[in-house]
């Protein structure tokens, strides 16, 4: 189990650690069920982690989250890392169960991990990330999946739920998380609650900003996406006057 856990720690750094971006075809042999099938990897990538959103999706020249093809016969995510043969076969078992199948039809690549994650019983915070980073196949801007406001709130709540439980010294990080998430789904109420109790803990200035930015939102009704730069007052970098622009006649 360690070693699958590795393997997926290994997804969420590409995340943020990849110093440039691009995408090519690569040739995989499923270790589940050994099918060979070839599918767009994303080889490296360029975070402006400055532009991080709200909900923590990263803004770059990037597929975020990474590229994470399935399986076309058993949709077994192919992970970064070989794996020992006890563990494939601890897998094999649970891919191909109907349970796993069955979740295979409409869900994404990293819904299916975070289920395998869970079933290998891996940490509260790295199953929460999973979901977390489904909930970004489906909001908007994936090239293998639908914008799907459905799925995000069924992620989001598989996301919240864990993130909850997570330790009391990332309560303020993933609070804020969570309540975006939470706005993101459209459930005002359940973020505002989340917020106002947020503000009674003793928090740093900029976590204060974001909070702030939150619920500015909240009060204006704005479910859409927004930046933790933007809780800060900066500018966004697509609002920038082009000082390249020529202008037309």
């Amino acid at each position: 189990m360690k070693q699958f856990v590795f393997a997926c720690l290994l997804i969420l750094a590409m995340v943020i650690v990849c110093p440039a971006s691009t995408v090519s075809s690569r040739d995989y042999t499923c270790p589940i069920c050994s099918t060979e099938f070839s599918a767009d990897c994303q080889l490296s990538q360029t975070i402006i982690t400055s532009y991080t959103q709200l909900d923590g999706k990263p803004f770059g020249a990037a597929i975020v989250p990474d590229l994470l093809p399935l399986c076309p016969n058993c949709h077994f995510p192919q992970l970064q890392q070989d794996l020992d043969i006890e563990l494939i076969a601890q897998l094999r078992e649970y891919v191909e169960s109907e349970e796993y199948q069955l979740l295979a039809e409409d869900n994404t690549s990293y819904f299916l991990l975070a289920k395998i994650a869970e079933h290998l019983g891996s940490s509260l915070q790295q199953i929460g990330q999973l979901y977390q980073q489904a909930c970004w196949q489906v909001d908007g801007g994936s090239i293998h999946y639908q914008d799907n406001p459905v799925k995000f709130r069924e992620y989001a709540d598989l996301a919240i739920n864990y993130f909850d439980q997570e330790a009391v010294d990332w309560l303020a990080y993933y609070g804020t998380v969570c309540a975006d998430l939470e706005r993101k789904s459209g459930r005002m109420l359940e973020a505002y609650i989340r917020l106002r109790e947020l503000k009674e803990l003793p928090l740093t200035e900029e976590r204060l900003q974001v909070i702030d930015f939150e619920l500015q939102l909240i009060e204006a009704g704005d479910s859409n996406p927004h930046f933790l730069s933007e809780a800060r007052g900066d500018t966004l970098p697509w609002s920038q006057p082009d000082s390249t622009a020529v202008e037309q006649p």
